[in-house]
């Protein structure tokens, strides 16, 4: 299954500096960037192992909701440095590297709802591969073998995507779906794996079959640029959204009609990136997702305890049966079961409809912008150098975003909502009935001790419902 693509590429060939462009390079730099594409797909399509499951499936958090807000002091701290750092690299790689870069999206997490395992909804992350790729008007992409020397010194038969040095027509499918109709010039894929604690950045496949115009013809050095954003405003400076994780992973050596597989890209990696944050969207459909099951659980306790009410009621009209109250009670608590099971029968339609939900809410949501870059690099030093400068340009910028942050922070107040009163209220009715229910026990009375028994369990479903709404952890799973 692919998931959102993304074909606008913010910037491509990046192969001089902006003072030396002239006419004809604008117009080749024009035409590099109208054939870089970039897409989103749940498993590598060329570079998938053959021994390993066509998809990596969900990481699965039990934990509820992932730390990794971005709010805060770390935030700000972070969201500087990682402005600064990519704005960096984008600059450094426009005077001193030629490359290709695009953007694509993808989901971050998925829900899992409760089951017999685990009493509440949790959250997991998706594994993803992004694939960027220089379009080319080159040979059809599925008869690999007829083409002398495309994937030459790489042992096809361990990847799933071939058999007999040809492409599966399924392979070929995704590959079509995404626009890649003929042989690329250049074709990058790069996982994206989610734990428990961050991302990793894992190269996959390089194919570096030819050069961009200006690009070294003997083997350079090689990087991967990727940076990650949640959908925001565009800004001058960045058109993907406010960044939360950033990688460089430099790469070997390459020169045109070099192919990087995965042995040679073993030890390419990138250190631990932050998680997506789950604040907003996210954050509210977990918090749903439980809600809805709690409220279940509380509308049978309810049902549950007018059921017995309603049974005591009649027992007593039994035995006084021309007694005018006896026959009210009943009457009363008649209409408080059925209120009761009415509100127990909409309970359930709202699970069940999101059990129909269930694939849906596995499919993806947390939607993520990437952006990718793959430089060749003419001069590491000199690279080195621009990369450095760049920085420098920007600390004084970098500085006074943190020196606001450090500020706002100081300043800022905490926010009290009438969810966080309705959860201190619901912790406070569940002590409540706890004692009560412990003074029944101590005085022997069974009546009291059943009714109280009601009462606090009702109190901690409530509680349950009122932690779901918050994001607080389920302090009594067991009920559901």
């Amino acid at each position: 299954m692919t998931y959102k693509q993304g074909f606008r590429v913010a910037a491509s060939a990046l192969a001089m500096s902006t003072a030396s462009i002239g006419s004809t390079a604008a117009a080749e730099r024009a035409e590099d960037v109208a054939n870089v594409r970039m897409f989103s797909h749940d498993s590598c399509p060329l570079s998938q192992l053959k021994q390993e499951d066509a998809s990596a499936g969900t990481q699965e958090f039990l934990g509820g909701v992932m730390a990794g807000l971005l709010s805060g002091l770390v935030g700000n701290l972070v969201q500087s440095g990682l402005n600064a750092a990519g704005d960096a690299l984008e600059q450094a790689s426009k005077e001193k590297a030629i490359g290709i870069e695009g953007t694509a999206s993808f989901n971050a997490y998925a829900v899992s709802l409760p089951d017999a395992r685990v009493r509440t909804a949790r959250l997991g992350g998706r594994p993803q591969c992004l694939v960027l790729y220089s379009a080319d008007e080159g040979p059809d992409m599925r008869p690999l073998s007829a083409i002398p020397g495309a994937l030459s010194g790489v042992d096809l038969d361990q990847y799933a995507a071939f058999e007999n040095g040809t492409l599966r027509t399924e392979v070929t499918n995704v590959l079509r779906r995404n626009g890649v109709t003929a042989i690329p010039r250049i074709y990058v894929e790069a996982a994206v794996i989610p734990g428990d604690e961050g991302l990793r950045i894992e190269p996959r496949l390089v194919w570096y079959r030819t050069a961009p115009k200006g690009a070294p013809t003997k083997k350079a050095a090689s990087e991967l640029h990727l940076s990650l954003a949640v959908p925001g405003l565009p800004t001058d400076n960045n058109q993907i959204g406010t960044i939360f994780a950033g990688a460089r992973v430099q790469l070997p050596p390459v020169q045109p009609g070099a192919v990087l597989d995965r042995r040679a890209l073993a030890d390419r990696r990138s250190v631990y990136l932050p998680l997506r944050p789950t604040a907003g969207y996210v954050a509210d459909q977990l918090a749903a997702v439980n809600s809805t099951f709690a409220a279940l659980t509380t509308a049978k306790s309810e049902k549950k305890k007018a059921d017995r009410t309603l049974a005591a009621a009649q027992r007593k009209l039994a035995a006084k049966p021309g007694d005018a109250d006896a026959k009210e009670a009943v009457i009363v608590a008649t209409v408080t079961a059925e209120d009761a099971k009415a509100a127990e029968t909409l309970a359930q339609k709202s699970v069940d409809d999101l059990k129909a939900q269930a694939d849906t809410l596995k499919a993806g949501l947390g939607v993520t912008n990437a952006k990718m870059r793959f430089v060749v690099i003419r001069a590491p030093n000199a690279f080195g150098l621009a990369l450095a400068k760049a920085l420098k340009s920007q600390a004084e910028t970098t500085g006074t975003a943190v020196a606001k942050g450090l500020g706002d922070e100081l300043k800022a107040k905490p926010d009290w909502v009438a969810d966080d009163t309705a959860y201190v209220t619901a912790l406070n009715e569940v002590a409540t009935k706890q004692r009560a229910y412990d003074d029944a026990v101590a005085k022997g009375d069974a009546a009291a001790m059943a009714a109280a028994a009601g009462d606090l369990t009702i109190a901690k479903a409530k509680l349950n419902q009122a932690a779901a709404t918050i994001n607080r952890p389920i302090p009594y799973p067991h009920l559901f």
